[in-house]
């Protein structure tokens, strides 16, 4: 069960990828969403969690880019941005779920059991 981490902040993208693999979820973690676009055009993914406020782009415009490659990979944003509605925005323009920053423990849990129903339903 492999998992694309897109976050610019190097802390917040360590943190979540050591939660992810300590709960037995291979991880590959990028600070440029550009770069992650490139390597998740040669992979498959569980899932992609991107943080939506990023010097390059933004999780919304990641995202759409991420579903020109294959629209049934779920993509989760999330962001400590109080922009108005932006959680709306984002499951508007296709986001599986929106979370804000900073995560805590009960959503990367609620994060966790969602990707896990995902892998079963695609294993069965």
């Amino acid at each position: 069960m492999k998992v694309l981490l897109i976050d610019d902040d190097i802390s917040s993208l360590e943190v979540l990828n050591d939660v992810l693999v300590l709960n037995g979820f291979e991880c590959d973690a990028f600070e440029n969403p550009l770069k992650a676009i490139q390597h998740f055009k040669k992979r498959k993914y569980l899932a992609v969690l991107t943080d939506y406020l990023m010097k390059e782009m933004n999780g919304i415009d990641l995202m759409k880019e991420i579903k020109k490659i294959d629209p049934d990979t779920p993509v989760i944003i999330y962001s400590a941005c109080d922009q108005f509605n932006l959680d709306e925005l984002a499951l508007k323009n296709g986001a599986t779920n929106f979370f804000s920053k900073p995560v805590s423990w009960i959503d990367i849990e609620k994060v966790l059991s969602e990707l896990k129903q995902l892998a079963m339903e695609r294993i069965s």
